[in-house]
């Protein structure tokens, strides 16, 4: 689905939504970083505050999308039906695309899904029903989305076993996704490239 509307506030929801049998695959796309300023400027905070207000868990921040999505559709069930069979889902897989190779780069993928499982933890720390496991963020640039849909195409696997093997293969986030598609590990993606 694309923008599928959030129907607890009328809003969108994410900018695009996958559902395959129990799997959901949330989808918020950047499509600028931030100023050269703070991009260029050689100062780690001041990148980070950059990079804090584009994509982190921030009012229109790529991550603050993603929880509040996944908020209101899972945790608090506001919205339940703006996804399509999400009263049985079972694994949620939230991914960021940024346009910008900076983001892309290990260090910082791993910096913004650790500050999702902070967002996403503080969310859900009252729930006290069964929630479907949420996967770590994965974020992407829009060349390695374009590939892992050239991929799902071309081999038949669904993207949701795309990203659960690619979680399990490096939880520690510090591998991109490009990278994993490109490596030994995946090869039964480019085998078939």
């Amino acid at each position: 689905l694309r923008n599928p509307k959030d129907t607890f506030t009328n809003e969108e929801l994410s900018d695009a939504v996958a559902v395959r049998q129990t799997s959901a695959v949330l989808v918020e796309c950047k499509g600028t970083f931030m100023t050269s300023a703070e991009k260029y400027s050689g100062v780690p905070g001041r990148f980070m505050r950059g990079l804090t207000q584009k994509f982190g868990n921030v009012k229109h921040g790529g991550i603050y999308q993603l929880v509040r999505a996944i908020s209101h559709v899972w945790v608090e069930q506001l919205a339940p039906d703006s996804v399509p069979k999400s009263t049985s889902t079972t694994d949620v897989f939230p991914i960021l695309v940024v346009q910008d190779p900076a983001v892309g780069c290990n260090v910082t993928a791993r910096v913004l899904s650790d500050r999702f499982d902070v967002a996403m933890k503080r969310a859900s720390n009252s729930v006290t029903h069964k929630m479907p496991r949420i996967w770590p963020l994965t974020v992407v640039s829009i060349d390695e989305l374009d590939r892992l849909a050239a991929a799902v195409k071309a081999t038949g696997q669904p993207i949701d076993s795309v990203l659960k093997r690619f979680h399990r293969t490096h939880p520690s986030r510090m591998v991109s996704l490009g990278e994993f598609m490109s490596s030994a590990l995946s090869c039964w993606v480019n085998a078939r490239l």
